[in-house]
């Protein structure tokens, strides 16, 4: 970022929006170029100012509404955002985060996590406190074994032979089996995968740790 960053605040809250100004505008890093109470003149600000840091106090979408962290990135595509919410809910986690937001504070966490908060936007890092990073060490776990759990222990075992750079003879002998069943096992688990070629394979082989990189 620059020698000091643009930030837009938005929050419906006068005091808490005073709070986090106030101390925003106390650390010479920061510029606080706008701040406000409604989303729709946050994005207004977002394209006249083009801010580095974007602390918001928006509701999770609702029905097909896209998340307005969302709305930020379609104006603004690099733009540092940080949910600045009582929400910890989550289904309001989960919405950010795939909205691309970076940081997801909550208000009752007080100045000196804010802080933190904002030395980690700076620097570009995500920042994740609290039930924030609970819920994410959980949306981890859970993602990095369900792709494995769509795969047969069979399908598994010929994906990791693949993987490991045998062809489908040299496995056809190991595992026991014709080489039509390995080349079925193969096309079943890349399509359950969601895979195109043996090079994104192996790609998932050494990311899921069938194999060893």
């Amino acid at each position: 970022m620059k020698d000091r960053a643009k930030i837009l605040v938005i929050d419906d809250s006068l005091e808490m929006r005073n709070v986090l100004c106030g101390l925003l505008r106390k650390d010479q890093r920061f510029e606080v170029v706008e701040e406000g109470a409604e989303c729709a003149h946050g994005i207004a600000m977002a394209r006249y100012y083009a801010p580095d840091i974007a602390i918001v106090d928006c509701a999770p979408p609702v029905d097909t509404e896209p998340h307005y962290g969302s709305q930020l990135r379609q104006v603004v595509p690099s733009v540092y955002i940080a949910m600045f919410t009582l929400q910890l809910g989550k289904p309001a986690i989960a919405s950010a985060l795939s909205a691309g937001c970076r940081a997801y504070i909550s208000k009752i966490d007080g100045p000196a996590v804010w802080s933190q908060a904002m030395d980690h936007a700076l620097k570009g890092e995500p920042f994740f406190p609290g039930d924030a990073s609970s819920f994410l060490v959980e949306r981890m776990l859970d993602e990095s074994e369900i792709p494995l759990r769509r795969l047969s222990p069979r399908q598994r075992q010929v994906v990791q032979q693949i993987a490991e750079g045998r062809r489908n003879t040299e496995i056809a002998e190991v595992l026991g089996m014709s080489v039509k069943t390995v080349e079925a096992h193969r096309l079943e688990a890349m399509q359950r995968l969601g895979l195109r070629n043996v090079a994104e394979l192996v790609r998932y082989a050494i990311r899921h740790c069938i194999i060893e990189p």
